[in-house]
């Protein structure tokens, strides 16, 4: 519970029940991450024993490498961390991304459930009766990338549900969506309701479904959702792996391109705008960045935002075709109000892998190797995480490099390998404020990154202020006029009698 005493002619204890909740995403557990692999290949042992010795390095590390993904004993030491740091929290969202980005073996769709369950029975066993919410992530499906939306994928949603262990997460009435698309929603409690999607059936590189107009009819099903929310006066919070909009990362110059397909993209955003006062929040993952969007929905002004968290995984890719940074370890914990869902926090915490490789002796197991990176509102100066506040922080990274600077540290977690210049901050600053291609486009072409397609409406007036002003006016021009007729007065009774005395010299 959180008070504010106030004093307006009396002193008032006002009070706010605060709860908070975890974000994790982007794990990547890598089960054939090796110490002494070659970081060239993920860390995996070579075949060849000869070009294995020639490559790898001494020691890739017990917490992972930059390089590679995650070592189970990551993921093990993160959640153990997580639990070390707020062991009761009201429920933790885990939008995917479960598999390693490997190309030199197939998991099949038996290894991908299997890593999908080893995670969930981690989380159910350390965090015991709280809920946990998923989403399905690109790298949640074989092949990676891709999920189908016709009869047959009602099988593969079963897997998750049965083989993935996710029945044991998600509530038996909540199947039936989840069988259809793999998305559900999920009432946390009364007045809050969450809202899982698939994000995958709309994900850019999913050629299975570029040319339908709705995948698994989840856009309908979303409309549905939101509209009776809005009926009964809930709140939501709107959780999925990829987000809208466009990437934070490419070549120096050139555009990034978009996470969905545009058309999808165009449906979505569309709905979110229809439903901005329902939706208090929306929480993402997959760019392995810690960053935030504002979205102004084509009209000119910020409707809508929404948070992206960093991942577990440090990977990064070195390759020209997929730009990315390395990054630290990372899982967030958000405060937010139980009386009217507002979100009011986030603490970031990471793991600075470079630090916690070097330590030489083995940790407990029990100890928390997770440290507190920064707090977002207290940072920024800023009330909380809403719409308007997360538009203020927008506004100072505009112009402020040294704020700037450290909004691109926190990125990666604190790892910083490179400095962003001016391309680089066009890139990052249009990725946080557009997320349709118009303003997209817009914002590349413009010099103070404004991407608004719309010019600003003009002011409300409404008839009442008008009146006011009118009559306001009118007093005024009475008064100056009665001001006037005295002088005047003054002036012609004073003016004779000086003529008066003058002339009798």
């Amino acid at each position: 519970m959180k008070c504010l005493i106030l004093f307006s002619g009396f002193w008032t204890v006002w009070c706010e029940d605060v709860g908070c909740f975890w974000h994790i995403t982007d794990t990547h557990v890598d089960q054939n991450y090796s110490r002494t692999g070659n970081v060239q290949n993920l860390c995996h042992e070579d075949r060849n024993r000869l070009q294995s010795k020639a490559n790898n390095v001494s020691d890739n590390g017990l917490y992972g490498n930059y390089l590679c993904d995650s070592p189970q004993y990551l993921i093990n030491a993160t959640v153990l961390s997580m639990k070390y740091i707020q062991s009761t929290p009201d429920f933790i969202i885990w939008t995917g991304d479960n598999l390693p980005h490997t190309e030199d073996f197939d998991p099949g769709w038996d290894i991908t459930f299997e890593a999908i369950r080893n995670t969930t029975l981690l989380l159910t066993s350390t965090f015991p009766n709280v809920p946990i919410l998923p989403s399905i992530g690109n790298h949640d499906s074989f092949p990676p990338n891709i999920l189908p939306a016709d009869n047959a994928a009602s099988n593969i949603y079963k897997g998750y549900l049965e083989k993935g262990r996710w029945k044991d997460l998600i509530n038996e009435s909540e199947w039936t969506t989840f069988v259809q698309g793999g998305y559900y929603s999920h009432l946390v409690k009364p007045g809050l309701r969450i809202i899982s999607l698939n994000t995958i059936l709309w994900y850019e590189p999913n050629n299975l479904t570029a040319k339908l107009t709705d995948p698994g009819n989840q856009f309908q099903w979303l409309d549905g959702i939101l509209k009776n929310s809005s009926k009964f006066s809930e709140k939501v919070y709107i959780i999925g792996h990829v987000p809208p909009g466009f990437y934070n990362r490419g070549l120096p110059g050139q555009k990034c391109g978009p996470t969905f397909h545009l058309p999808h993209l165009e449906s979505y955003l569309n709905i979110l705008h229809k439903y901005s006062p329902v939706i208090s929040g929306q929480l993402y993952g997959h760019l392995h960045v810690d960053m935030f969007q504002v979205y102004q929905y084509n009209t000119g002004v910020f409707k809508g935002s929404s948070l992206l968290a960093s991942s577990v995984t440090p990977w990064h890719s070195n390759k020209n075709d997929n730009v990315s940074i390395p990054v630290n370890p990372s899982v967030r914990l958000i405060h937010y109000s139980r009386t009217d869902a507002r979100l009011l926090e986030f603490d970031q915490y990471y793991l600075n892998l470079t630090k916690a490789n070097n330590i030489t002796k083995m940790p407990e197991e029990k100890t928390n190797v997770y440290e507190l990176l920064y707090s977002f509102a207290k940072f920024y100066g800023v009330p909380d995480l809403s719409t308007e506040s997360l538009v203020q922080v927008y506004e100072i990274l505009k112009r402020n490099k040294t704020v700037f600077d450290s909004f691109f540290t926190f990125l990666s977690a604190g790892e910083r390998t490179v400095d962003c210049d001016s391309a680089c901050k066009v890139t990052q600053i249009c990725s946080v404020s557009c997320s349709s291609s118009q303003e997209y486009d817009m914002c590349f072409k413009s010099s103070d990154y404004n991407c608004s397609t719309t010019p600003n409406p003009p002011p409300h007036t409404s008839k009442d202020s008008v009146i006011i002003y009118v009559s306001i006016c009118f007093v005024t021009v009475a008064i100056i006029l009665l001001l006037l007729i005295v002088v005047r007065k003054f002036w012609i009774s004073s003016g004779r009698s000086e003529y008066s005395r003058f002339t009798s010299i």
